[in-house]
């Protein structure tokens, strides 16, 4: 159950970032892992803002990190659209709990706080957890089989 689950910004639980880091480091090996591009201490280190993109929210349950997700101002593959929902992740032992969904809506009730009517995100294997939340597919990058979703905010 999510009953006890809390929503909070990173910038609050500093004290995440090297569980977050290694998340990162092991979700997603291709970026961030050895001799990948990325930098997730950097990256993470960017999300401690609460008024102000990029920003990151963290899901706790009795004070035991269980999940992420990021709003930031740009994409590599779409730079003209804004913002986007990014590093949306779930431990894998609390998978399939709603812990995502809550994250989803947490990030979007923030993005409608900061006056975004849009949002946007990307992912190769969340296309049905996207779906489920009234997320529409709007493209496709065939060359790293993402798809392009948006979600219109409001009332």
């Amino acid at each position: 159950m999510t009953d006890d689950l809390r929503i909070e910004f990173l910038k609050d639980n500093r004290h995440l970032f090297p569980i977050l880091e290694e998340s990162y480091r092991t979700e997603w090996k291709e970026y961030y892992g050895p001799g990948g591009p990325g930098d997730a201490i950097s990256d993470i280190s960017t999300f401690c803002n609460k008024d102000k993109l990029p920003i990151c929210l963290v899901a706790l349950k009795r004070n035991l990190f269980l999940g992420s997700v990021a709003l930031r101002q740009k994409s590599a593959s779409h730079e003209h659209l804004s913002p986007w929902v990014t590093s949306l992740f779930v431990m894998p032992d609390e998978r399939r709990k709603g812990i995502g969904t809550k994250l989803i809506k947490a990030v979007e009730d923030l993005s409608i706080n900061l006056g975004f009517s849009k949002i946007y995100s990307r992912s190769a294997t969340a296309i049905d957890f996207f779906r489920k939340n009234n997320w529409i597919p709007f493209d496709r990058i065939e060359e790293s089989n993402l798809t392009i979703f948006k979600k219109e905010l409001g009332p």
